[in-house]
């Protein structure tokens, strides 16, 4: 198992725009290293070891939009596999948009991507 004290995703949907809709999130683990399980935000009150953040990126409506500020809703990121070449898993929640209040609700996302160590 490869450990890590911090992991970064993003994603774009088109990557020749420059800047394009997209999705990203961080999570550091201060404790342990990012490992194989599911992390939550607001964070787990019972854990306060870790930190994670994500956010929407739509840019053909100028909207941004970030879990951090919706609380105390959850976005939760699940870390099914990480090793040396790649980190997979899935993400759900609330995330909303702090100009003009809009919630939106992500469902059944996924995530695969390689790893850089």
């Amino acid at each position: 198992m490869v450990k890590s004290k911090t992991i970064v995703v993003s994603g774009l949907k088109d990557m020749d725009a420059g800047f394009s809709d997209g999705f990203d999130f961080t999570i550091m683990d201060l404790d342990e290293g990012i490992t194989t399980k599911t992390y939550l935000n607001p964070v787990d009150r019972g854990n306060l070891n870790y930190e994670l953040t994500s956010n929407f990126y739509n840019t053909s409506e100028n909207l941004y939009f970030s879990s951090v500020y919706y609380d105390p809703e959850e976005f939760k990121i699940t870390i099914t596999n990480l090793n040396a070449n790649y980190v997979e898993g899935t993400f759900s929640g609330k995330m909303k948009n702090l100009e003009n209040q809009e919630i939106i609700d992500i469902t059944d996302g996924r995530f695969f991507a390689p790893t850089r160590f």
